[in-house]
């Protein structure tokens, strides 16, 4: 079945995408990377990539138009939360690679998820790039500063963007504020 039993790996340096075993690129130049199957069929790079182009197409004309036809093609719930991991991180490579997907045979489910969550080097404010110029309460992911605008595209459409308010204000504001009250300032005493 090609329709599903996919990881991708959005990609934003050729030299690395280069390097892997399957893949494509997007007709906005997104390289996507096929991790699993890792060495994908031809039959298997035709779906999937027709497939992730119908999704970008959608969104790029959802710009346009205000349809929300992309939603169609993804889980909605889990690139929120994805989005919001990346954002409260402000996870440099966020917009440039190490985004993971995944889609399963469309007997399951059909839609592209986002995750899983990986590589975080250059996340929690680690000294590199324009980000010392930016404050803690920043937004960084959602301003698509570096390589591909994947999430500035998605937060600029008014059903992810209440979205992500929905999820952050029941799910995370409060898991946040009990982290920052509780554990920064033991973690502080820590390294003090």
């Amino acid at each position: 079945d090609n329709s599903g039993g996919y990881l991708l790996e959005l990609e934003w340096l050729k030299d690395r995408y280069n390097e892997e075993k399957s893949g494509f690129t997007s007709n906005a130049n997104q390289c996507v990377v096929i991790k699993s199957p890792e060495y994908a069929t031809s039959a298997q790079v035709v779906y999937i990539k027709n497939y992730y182009q119908q999704f970008e197409d959608a969104l790029w004309e959802s710009k346009e138009s205000g349809t929300e036809e992309y939603l169609e093609y993804i889980d909605l719930d889990s690139f929120v939360k994805k989005y919001l991991v990346e954002e409260v991180s402000k996870n440099m490579d966020a917009n440039m690679s190490s985004q993971y997907l995944y889609k399963d045979v469309d007997a399951i489910d059909g839609k592209l998820y986002a995750g899983p969550v990986w590589d975080y080097d250059r996340a929690y404010d680690n000294k590199v790039g324009d980000m010392n110029n930016r404050g803690a309460d920043m937004f960084w992911v959602n301003q698509g500063s570096a390589g591909f605008p994947f999430w500035k595209n998605l937060y600029e459409e008014k059903t992810f963007r209440e979205r992500v308010r929905v999820v952050y204000r029941d799910k995370l504001s409060e898991a946040l504020a009990e982290y920052a009250d509780e554990k920064l300032w033991e973690w502080e005493k820590i390294v003090s």
